[in-house]
This record gives C-alpha cells, sequence and structure tokens, in this order.
C-alpha cells in the first residue's frame, strides 16, 4: 500500500483549507500552488524532501514508526513544528504576489468558468499578507468549508 498525499481543489469542486496557510509555509509558495491547482499527488521521497512527511515505514511498521515519532517529539529529541508559523520557505512579499498574480491568470486562462481555484489563491494571499489566522478566517468567511484529502493507494 503506498501513502499518496494530494490537496483536492482543481479535480473535485471543494475549498482547501488549513493547507492553504500550511502548505506554502512547508514547501513555498510556487510548490504549493502547484500542488493545489493541479491536484498532482507527491509521493515517498519527494514528500520527504519537500518537508511534508518524515518517515516513510511499510504497513507493518507504521504504528512503530509514528509512535517513535510522537516519542521522539515529547522527549525533545525531535523539534515540534507548527508549520502555520513558519516563514523560512516563503517568498518575500513582493516574489509572492508575482506568483499569486500568474497563478491567477493561468486558472483564469484554463478553467474560466471555475471559481474555487482562485478563492484558494485569494486565501492563501491572506494569509501571505496577514498571516494565517486571517487565511483561515477568510475561508470561514468566504466558503465555510474545510477539507483536506488524504488518500491511501
Amino acid at each position: 500500500m503506498a501513502l499518496q498525499t494530494g490537496v483536492a481543489t482543481s479535480k473535485v469542486l471543494i475549498l482547501v483549507g488549513a493547507g492553504t496557510q500550511a502548505l506554502p509555509r512547508l514547501v513555498g509558495l510556487a510548490k504549493a500552488l502547484e500542488m493545489m491547482l493541479t491536484s498532482k499527488p507527491v509521493r515517498g521521497q519527494e514528500a520527504i524532501s519537500l518537508g511534508l512527511v518524515d518517515a516513510i515505514a511499510s504497513s507493518n511498521e507504521l504504528f512503530n514508526t509514528a509512535r517513535r515519532s510522537a516519542l521522539d517529539i515529547l522527549e525533545r529529541k525531535r523539534p515540534w513544528i507548527n508549520s502555520f508559523y513558519k516563514t523560512d520557505k516563503l517568498e518575500p512579499l513582493g516574489e509572492a504576489r508575482e506568483i499569486l498574480k500568474f497563478a491567477r491568470a493561468q486558472t483564469r486562462k484554463r478553467a474560466p468558468i471555475l471559481m474555487h481555484p482562485l478563492v484558494c489563491i485569494d486565501v492563501i494571499e491572506e494569509g501571505i499578507i496577514s498571516g494565517p489566522r486571517a487565511g483561515l478566517w477568510k475561508i470561514l468567511y468566504d466558503d465555510g468549508d474545510d477539507v483536506e484529502v488524504l488518500r491511501l493507494d
């Protein structure tokens, strides 16, 4: 069984919630937009290199690996990172605005009748400019849905 993570925004009509704030801070804005707007899955080693997962384990080792990671965090052997407040992977504001502008233009060109990808971009932008909490409030105000997807194949 292979773990596959993806963000379902463009293939089905839903808007992600907390992922719109955490993902750009984990992988950078350009990669986060690519993942959210194309729903392209991220597998194994790429997920590790992006910092989305800490380890890959077989189904037989999954519980022990997760338990060990949790204990390492509890015993302060591994840091617990609140991704909402990471900023080291976020592009500078001017560059971020250009990336968002390009993403909006591409979205309008590729899917002119779909509004949810544009709302997703707006929510990401709000979180970058005003902080993740403001981005989450924008989700609640604009849509009310908070959905993330984890698929096991």
